[in-house]
């Protein structure tokens, strides 16, 4: 998505997700005023979770892969859909 993220909201998603999602990764646009000029690059392994920044060399915008085992991808698509900043 082109649309910037609420990273407050994103961040309470990512604490929140089930066990069987094993992994997640991807770049991640937030639109929070102090976050908009950085790229942040998600990792997730198990209960580990990093979130690097880097300068935007393209558009911004929020790609994210879930691997895991029996997600509900509709639920997590509809939890994403619901940090997109408003």
């Amino acid at each position: 998505s082109n649309l910037p993220l609420d990273f407050e909201k994103f961040e309470k998603l990512m604490k929140s997700l089930p066990p069987t999602v094993f992994r997640a990764k991807g770049v991640v646009h937030f639109g929070n005023d102090t976050m908009k000029s950085t790229k942040h690059l998600l990792q997730i392994v198990g209960s580990r979770k990093q979130l690097i920044e880097e300068d935007w060399s393209k558009v911004p915008h929020t790609a994210l892969v879930f691997i895991g085992k029996l997600i509900d991808k509709e639920r997590l698509i509809a939890a994403l859909q619901a940090t997109l900043l408003s």
